[in-house]
């Protein structure tokens, strides 16, 4: 099958579109033809005359998505021709943005690609009510790769980051702004002198330096880098927290999903394409309001750090989300 794949591929993959790109992109070209498009060049003429060339039987947009790429995604159709059939990752939420009025509801029934995979109930329904076609399409994780760490491993790489041995741990990764969420992150490090709060920046966005600054006199250790081996940063936390408000990050943000395959417990805002994908405990907890969050971490800290919840992902290895893509695609291409 010949698949052509919309995204973003371009620098380091510390960012959710990404890294989802990126795994999906791989798994694809060991049985198939694959031409990557990265997003920023659909304005030049030259990468719509290969993509015509290319010829594909599959045009996929790894997407929020937005107006725009149910656009991109019509007018490749129809340069490329013949048989070719769309699809479209929906995975932001401000996709819901397409359904807030009946002129953008209108404009996705004109528009609708073949195939949308989603990732929550509530996108999944706004999509079908508009005539599309949907399947469900979780994102993955490499669980061969964010492995549970031995005493061993957490303590060298606490000592190599000048980190207490006994100091209880809470991780954060992802981009420093405050549209993350991640301020609380500073009442965390005040709460209990024991903590000690690590945040992975992200060298995707530019980080916010006034709320650097704040973070990091609370006592916050920052690591703004690209880690290549990030999986060993996660073996050194005790507990994992994801602040971000809900319509600031992908359904299903990969730095949970990494966690949880680390077997580390888990403290997030309730994400759609998570609370309806997970069930809470095992070292899953959900949160609104700042005093749950903080409860839920007194109860890790008080509790045994051996919580299961790698049994939670371990279904949704990327080279099975990679399997199941196949056969959306072979069951699209089928379709009439």
């Amino acid at each position: 099958m010949r698949v052509c794949l919309i995204g973003a591929f371009s620098g380091n993959p510390d960012e959710g579109y990404k890294n989802i790109a990126r795994h999906l992109a791989d798994y694809l070209s060991r049985d198939h033809e694959l031409m990557e498009v990265e997003n920023r060049h659909l304005i030049s003429a030259g990468i719509w005359k290969e993509m015509k060339t290319f010829s594909p039987d599959i045009i996929h947009y790894i997407t929020a998505p937005t107006q725009s790429s149910f656009f991109v995604l019509k007018t490749a159709q129809k340069i490329c021709g013949g048989d070719v059939k769309t699809v479209i990752s929906a995975l932001h939420p401000r996709s819901h943005d397409l359904f807030s009025n009946s002129f953008t509801r209108r404009y996705v029934q004109s528009l609708k690609p073949d195939l949308i995979l989603t990732q929550c109930r509530e996108i999944e329904n706004n999509f079908t009510s508009a005539g599309c076609k949907t399947s469900r399409l979780p994102n993955g994780v490499d669980t061969l790769r964010f492995t549970p760490r031995n005493q061993e491993d957490r303590i060298r790489m606490r000592e190599s980051l000048g980190i207490d041995e006994e100091k209880y741990v809470i991780l954060h990764v992802g981009h420093i702004t405050r549209a993350r969420g991640i301020g609380i992150l500073r009442d965390l490090q005040n709460a209990d002198r024991d903590h000690q709060v690590v945040i992975v920046g992200s060298s995707y966005f530019k980080p916010d330096h006034t709320l650097w600054n704040d973070l990091k006199q609370s006592g916050c250790l920052i690591l703004n880098t690209y880690f290549r081996h990030i999986e060993e940063i996660y073996g050194l936390a005790d507990c994992y927290v994801f602040p971000t408000p809900p319509a600031n990050s992908i359904f299903m943000p990969l730095s949970v999903l990494e966690a949880m395959s680390c077997n580390i417990p888990v403290v997030s805002t309730p994400f759609q394409g998570l609370t309806d994908h997970f069930s809470e405990g095992e070292g899953l907890r959900f949160f609104t309001e700042p005093v749950d969050l903080i409860r839920h971490i007194e109860e890790y800290q008080q509790g045994v750090r051996d919580t299961g919840i790698r049994e939670k992902v371990l279904p949704i290895d990327w080279s099975v989300i990679g399997r199941r893509l196949e056969g959306e695609y072979h069951k699209v291409a089928q379709e009439c």
